[in-house]
């Protein structure tokens, strides 16, 4: 089944207005600098230590805490408020005096 033709027009309505074109844009610079960091930052280790393990590393340090955070907020009842009460007891803990 065909879709209407207005259905097409809608979806491009957004694209009228000029600051979300530059919305786009900008988001779009964003996700490819952040993707050339982090092919950087694997090179450079690599580079220095020969060893495709600490490569790894990387990657899950990368990786790792964005599924954390995830795992926390979803799956834990009130996650925000916990993760900002946890995270406010670290900053104190650690904080120099």
């Amino acid at each position: 089944m065909a879709a209407p033709q207005t259905s097409i027009a809608t979806a491009r309505v957004a694209f009228s207005y000029p600051n979300f074109g530059l919305y786009q844009l900008a988001r779009f610079c964003i996700v490819l600098a952040t993707e050339m960091q982090s092919v950087a930052v694997g090179w450079q280790v690599y580079e220095i230590t020969k060893r495709p393990l600490d490569l790894g590393f990387v990657g899950l340090a990368q990786f790792l805490p964005g599924v954390l955070l995830f795992l926390v907020i979803f799956l834990v009842p009130h996650g925000a408020r916990q993760i900002a009460i946890v995270g406010q007891q670290l900053v104190g803990k650690f904080r120099k005096n």
